[in-house]
């Protein structure tokens, strides 16, 4: 639901779709917090708030642990 509210540019529906993987208030697999923080990240740059977009990309980072920053951040 998510990526279709990001695709119809509506950032704001996107991150109420989210809110609720993302504050584990549904059970949800650690892979799927992870993409919904990210999918976060980009609803938030498109809300124009590079802040918290940040903050999810680091959460995100976090939950997928050491051997996948590398990946994401090139390093």
């Amino acid at each position: 639901m998510a990526s279709l509210r990001l695709a119809q540019h509506d950032p704001q529906a996107a991150t109420a779709a989210l809110a609720p993987v993302i504050d584990g208030s549904v059970g949800s697999q650690p892979f799927s917090v992870v993409a919904a923080l990210l999918l976060e990240a980009a609803a938030r740059d498109a809300l124009r708030d590079p802040a918290a977009a940040g903050r999810a990309v680091e959460r995100a980072l976090d939950l997928a642990g050491p051997a996948c920053a590398g990946v994401v951040t090139g390093h």
